[in-house]
């Protein structure tokens, strides 16, 4: 066993010395005094693949099928971790090592398309003073983005030259760098490069294939509810707002903190897009308006999932606070039979409060249609006669009883009188209503003729005037306003 170790470790030291000797030009150039140039300032820089022919084995790591150079050297493999090897030249007698390390990172992202990949990319680009990126290039692994870099990189041996592939799938980041590390006083002008055609060999033999079931963009979309699926907040109120993914359960099983986690809130205004002063929202989607708000604004909430880079908005509209509220007319009355229609609007004190958010709730069905409008309206037509009451509200949760009533009209007006129609004598006119039950009773009185000698008040009483020319007529009209259409009654006498 001793004999077969120092057979290797000879074996081992003769290759890593021709690997040198082929550093070295064919011949040393002489320099000025004629001396042979010294070995550091004659090797050269080798512009061919490291890789060159080199045979590459593969294994498996978290779903990726990853390539690794059979190095001509005897090589080991080092598991750190189980998502962390690396494979290195074993001869610390050569002028450079050549290692490769594969590793796979857990990442709060998800880039399945190519924008969001090129996003992930751009944001997790190599930088650092120690770090100078020499050459990148965009590459497809199993159809989707991928980027290789070539790096020069200081450290604490001296700079050394790497190559890294990155792809990410599935919340996760698979990175296999090649790297050629100075031994024993090499400088980077002898180092061996590693070149991109290296890299796209390694980049090739790389493959993905999901240990569990895969998850997309499409399960991270986000929709926004708001309880009661408001549009309209009043000053003082608060509003509880929830966001969900298109498929929670697989999102929750790729990481379970990360449902609870992935959710940002937000409240801006609609015009600037700067936060909304008088509205804030916490870490729950818990949505509160001052209850100072000054005047009535636009805001958006939103809700993103940093992890999916996806984004849902809910518009809404915050109002300062209402005094009261009435309605214009403050009461309705229909009749019966006809096809009428009425249009009420909402008032709000102060009147500067826009009518947003008005609430229409009928009480009883069957008696009159109704027909919630914009800007604060609602249209009734009749039904049938009866009563019910409307109740008018707004977000902030005044409320007005609005009273409905559609009764049957006043069909016809008899008019009888009583008294003598004498100089300074009182006649008193009576109507009667046909039908009886005619929901408005009410009538108005005229004097159609005789009204420079009488007049007549809201019963029906006609008085006549001491100095009253014996044998002037006098007229009655009387008018029913309980009518759909004109109704009068018409009596006449003589003043005795």
């Amino acid at each position: 066993m001793r004999k077969q170790k120092t057979i290797n470790r000879l074996s081992a030291l003769l290759l890593a010395a021709m690997m040198l000797l082929c550093c070295l030009p064919a011949e040393a150039e002489e320099n000025e005094t004629g001396t042979a140039a010294a070995p550091e300032e004659a090797m050269e820089t080798s512009s061919e693949s490291i890789l060159q022919d080199m045979e590459l084995g593969t294994f498996n790591i978290s779903g990726f099928t990853s390539p690794f150079p059979m190095f001509p050297l005897p090589n080991e493999a080092n598991q750190y971790s189980d998502t962390d090897y690396w494979f290195n030249t074993a001869d610390e007698t050569a002028p450079y090592e050549i290692s490769c390390n594969v590793q796979i990172f857990e990442i709060r992202y998800i880039a399945e398309d190519r924008e969001r990949a090129e996003l992930w990319y751009s944001e997790n680009s190599f930088s650092g003073r120690n770090v100078e990126v020499l050459e990148t290039e965009e590459t497809e692994i199993d159809g989707h983005l991928a980027r290789i870099y070539l790096l020069r990189v200081k450290g604490s041996m001296g700079e050394s030259c790497q190559g890294v592939i990155q792809y990410i799938r599935d919340s996760k980041q698979f990175r296999l760098r090649l790297l050629t590390e100075p031994q024993n006083g090499t400088t980077w002008e002898q180092l061996p490069k590693v070149t991109m055609a290296d890299m796209r060999s390694l980049a090739k033999e790389v493959r993905y294939e999901p240990t569990g079931e895969d998850i997309t963009l499409a399960d991270g979309e986000l929709t926004i509810t708001a309880k009661g699926d408001f549009s309209v907040l009043s000053a003082g109120k608060k509003l509880q707002f929830t966001a969900a993914f298109a498929d929670p359960a697989k999102v929750k099983a790729v990481d379970k903190s990360l449902e609870a986690e992935a959710i940002n809130w937000a409240v801006a205004d609609a015009e600037t897009g700067e936060t909304a002063e008088g509205v804030s929202i916490n870490e729950k989607g818990l949505l509160t308006v001052d209850k100072n708000l000054a005047a009535a604004k636009k805001v958006i909430v939103k809700c993103g999932a940093p992890f999916f880079k996806t984004l849902a908005e809910y518009p809404l509209t915050v109002l300062p606070a209402v005094i009261a509220i009435t309605t214009d007319p403050e009461e309705i009355v229909f009749f019966a039979g006809t096809d009428a229609v009425s249009e009420v609007k909402a008032l709000l004190e102060p009147d500067t409060v826009p009518l947003l958010g008005i609430d229409w709730q009928l009480k009883k069905e069957g008696t009159v249609e109704m027909t919630p409008g914009e800007d604060g309206t609602a249209t009734f037509k009749p039904l049938a006669a009866g009563k019910t009451t409307v109740t008018v509200s707004e977000p902030g949760g005044k409320k007005y009883t609005l009273k409905v009533s559609v009764v049957e009209p006043v069909t016809a007006v008899d008019l009888s009188c009583s008294g003598k129609p004498v100089p300074g004598g009182t006649v008193t006119v009576k109507a009667v209503l046909t039908p009886k039950n005619a929901g408005v009773k009410d009538v108005k009185w005229v004097l159609v003729t005789g009204a420079e000698v009488a007049e007549i008040n809201e019963k029906g009483q006609v008085k006549i005037s001491k100095d009253a020319p014996h044998g002037t007529l006098i007229s009655v009209s009387c008018e029913a306003l309980g009518a759909s259409e004109p109704v009068y009654g018409l009596t006449a006498f003589n003043v005795e």
